[in-house]
């Protein structure tokens, strides 16, 4: 299934996230691949199970991220994540499969085969927190990312704590 160029960038992956996010794991190498893992956020409630799945255009086309478990996500004050769909407050696309939750972690736009599962993970382990502490005082996800910003910065650029190392691309360059 997966031509020379992209048994490459998987390996690659897999190498980064052994190192760097152990608790994530490839799933299903030939077929239906995805990583998944899970996480609990730094106030220690709650527990997430997050999945990447890696379709035939990857690594050209971006992958999505979901939180599969809980499958349905409560908002402080009442309703759930889930209701709303694609939100810039809640930092979402369009739900995935079975209605779970589709974190934004980039744009299709600005994605490219130098992106890294690793840095979809990050994103990941970042929006858990976020979401973690809009449980506590409601404040959105969007807030926490904007809080992580630098003065001038975009609002899909990685966050200041990212090192050039972990910008997350395969090429030193970057």
């Amino acid at each position: 299934m997966w031509s020379k160029r992209q048994r490459y960038w998987l390996a690659a992956n897999k190498v980064l996230l052994a190192a760097k996010a152990s608790q994530f794991k490839f799933y299903n190498p030939r077929t239906d691949t995805y990583v998944g893992g899970w996480v609990t956020p730094s106030d220690g409630h709650g527990r997430y199970q997050l999945k990447v799945p890696l379709g035939p255009g990857c690594p050209d086309e971006m992958p999505p991220l979901y939180v599969v478990s809980p499958l349905i996500l409560p908002k402080y004050g009442g309703g759930a994540v889930n209701e709303e769909q694609r939100s810039h407050a809640f930092h979402t696309w369009k739900n995935g499969p079975g209605g779970c939750v589709s974190i934004c972690h980039n744009t299709p736009g600005r994605w490219n085969p130098k992106c890294t599962i690793l840095g979809i993970v990050i994103k990941g382990l970042l929006w858990v927190e976020a979401y973690s502490r809009h449980l506590k005082t409601g404040m959105s996800i969007a807030s926490f990312f904007e809080e992580l910003r630098r003065p001038g910065q975009r609002s899909h650029e990685y966050p200041p704590l990212w090192t050039k190392e972990s910008r997350l691309c395969l090429n030193k360059k970057d």
